[in-house]
């Protein structure tokens, strides 16, 4: 087994350590404005997207491994201030195991793990197949690449918006609605993927995939006790993941049996059976 598998792991394993406890800083120092600073927050999630492309490339003329070794000095500096700017978050106190385990029995971690399943599902098949769906389908590699940029830019742009709308009518319908505005246009975007319906339709995409982010993780912090919003946030996290891992091979399957275009038409579909477990999530 190559070294770069191995070291693959433990660099996943603790990636998974940063989500839930963020959230519950975020519930803890905005709780007033949560909606809005959860939108500001996640913006963080996709920027890298961008900027990945101004840094790597020239740190990979000189080497490929400058470009780890860069990335994970940014990492560690970012952990160091963290840690010197929350020291003093003394009403942030740890729970005990067995209390703390108690929120994985909870209805609403459990509606919001079932969701957050078929959203993730979703954005899978949109990281592993759009892309190359689009230039098969004639669109091309110039106008496939300027539909993903789009895509991202709306993103960026939605999720502080979509914060401060959420703000004023909640996290949940804006939730419920964004559900809707992802699922049909990855169905639009796959039945009609040529210019210049596919740019539009991919501002529409990002919006969809993008917003969902900050209303999950709002939603999470405001349907548990505060006190167990990282537990419960690494559960519905977890579950979100194993989506994951049955992704590839669905997407796969459809696109042998029926082709790629009713695979992302079926897997855009699929996406609404979350509203019926988000919608059951009831409010603290």
């Amino acid at each position: 087994m190559k070294t770069e598998t191995v070291l693959s792991i433990p660099i996943g394993f603790f990636a998974g350590f940063v989500y839930a406890p963020s959230v519950k800083i975020i519930r803890e120092l905005f709780s007033d404005i949560l909606e809005k600073a959860m939108g500001i927050y996640t913006i963080a999630w996709a920027l890298p997207f961008m900027i990945s492309a101004l840094i790597v490339p020239p740190l990979a003329r000189i080497s490929i491994n400058l470009v780890f070794c860069v990335i994970s000095l940014i990492t560690m500096a970012s952990g160091v201030v963290d840690l010197v700017a929350f020291r003093r978050m003394s009403e942030v106190r740890a729970e005990s195991v067995i209390r703390a385990l108690g929120a994985l029995r909870n209805t609403n971690v459990m509606l919001i793990g079932v969701g957050g399943f078929f959203i993730l599902y979703m954005n899978w098949v949109i990281a592993y197949w759009l892309y190359d769906y689009l230039v098969s389908s004639g669109l091309g590699i110039t106008y496939a690449s300027l539909a993903f940029t789009l895509f991202t830019i709306a993103g960026l742009v939605a999720m502080p918006l979509s914060g401060h709308l959420a703000y004023r009518i909640g996290a949940k319908t804006m939730l419920l609605m964004d559900i809707v505005v992802y699922s049909l246009s990855g169905v639009a975007i796959a039945l009609m993927p040529r210019m210049p319906y596919a740019l539009i339709l991919a501002v529409l995409l990002g919006v969809g995939r993008f917003v969902i982010t900050p209303m999950q993780s709002s939603l999470i912090a405001v349907s548990v006790d505060r006190k167990f919003v990282s537990t419960a946030t690494a559960a519905a996290n977890t579950f979100w993941q194993l989506s994951g891992i049955l992704a590839p091979y669905m997407t796969y399957l459809l696109a042998s049996m029926y082709g790629m275009e009713i695979s992302i038409v079926l897997s855009s579909l699929m996406l609404l059976i979350s509203l019926i477990p988000y919608s059951l999530v009831r409010i603290r």
